[in-house]
C-alpha cells in the first residue's frame, strides 16, 4: 500500500517500524500509542498493552503540550481509576471481553472519542 508522503504517515511509520530512542520524541510517540489502542480497544486495551506503566503520565504530559487539555484530562482521570484497583491481565479472550463489557472505562473512550477530531487536527499539526 503507498501512503502519501506526508508528516503524518511519516511519523506513523517510524512509530511502527523502529521504537523511537531519542527521549525529545517520547512524548508525542507515546501519545500516538495512546491515540492507537484507545482508537483500536478503549482505554482498558490501552492500560493492558502498554509496556512502560510510566508512559501514561507521558501521553497526559504530551496531550497538554500540544494544547489538548480535555485530553489530558480524560486520560489523567482515566489513569487515576486504572491505579486505584489491582488489576489483572485477561488471560484469555474471553476474560478480555467480560472485563471490557463490565465498561470500566467506558465513560473515558466515549469522552476520548468526543474529543478526538481536534485532538487529531492538534497532533498533525505538532507533528509536522
Amino acid at each position: 500500500m503507498n501512503l502519501p508522503d506526508d508528516p503524518w504517515n511519516r511519523f506513523v511509520l517510524r512509530a511502527v517500524e523502529e521504537a523511537p530512542q531519542i527521549e525529545a520524541e517520547k512524548p508525542l510517540y507515546a501519545l500516538f500509542w495512546y491515540q492507537s489502542e484507545v482508537n483500536n480497544g478503549g482505554h482498558l486495551q490501552y492500560f493492558l498493552n502498554v509496556t512502560e506503566p510510566g508512559e501514561w503520565h507521558i501521553a497526559v504530559d504530551a496531550a497538554r503540550s500540544i494544547g489538548q487539555d480535555e485530553v489530558a484530562a480524560n486520560l489523567a482521570q482515566a489513569v487515576a481509576l486504572w491505579e486505584s484497583v489491582e488489576h489483572r491481565a485477561p488471560n484469555t479472550t474471553e476474560e478480555f471481553v467480560d472485563e471490557a463489557l463490565e465498561d470500566e472505562f467506558g465513560h473515558f473512550d466515549r469522552k476520548f472519542y468526543e474529543l478526538e477530531g481536534p485532538f487529531r487536527q492538534a497532533f498533525e499539526n505538532a507533528i509536522e
